[in-house]
């Protein structure tokens, strides 16, 4: 494994396409990840899924418009309330 062990990506638009990629990537070198979306509930949650089945309790997802600041702040402490902290931001 590279040095992601014990680290958590946030991945804006990644419930699909290169977004999914980027997660997936992040994933397979040990990073935990959080998949972001807005719209598209069903990939986000087998994204999730099928990350989780590999290592239990390493993906989450967050829905949010990123146009909207405050949803922006719900997120992150979503995140660290759930994952303990957010060290890897990816803007996709």
């Amino acid at each position: 494994m590279s040095g992601l062990e014990n680290k958590v990506a946030l991945v804006t638009g990644s419930a699909r396409r290169i977004g999914a990629v980027i997660v997936r990537t992040l994933h397979e070198e040990g990073a935990n990840v959080v998949v972001h979306y807005r719209s598209s509930s069903e990939a986000a949650k087998a994204l999730c899924a099928e990350l989780n089945n590999v290592r239990e309790h390493s993906c989450m997802m967050v829905q949010g418009d990123l146009t909207d600041i405050a949803t922006l702040a719900m997120m992150i402490e979503e995140i660290i309330k759930k994952m303990g902290q957010l060290d890897i931001l990816v803007n996709n």
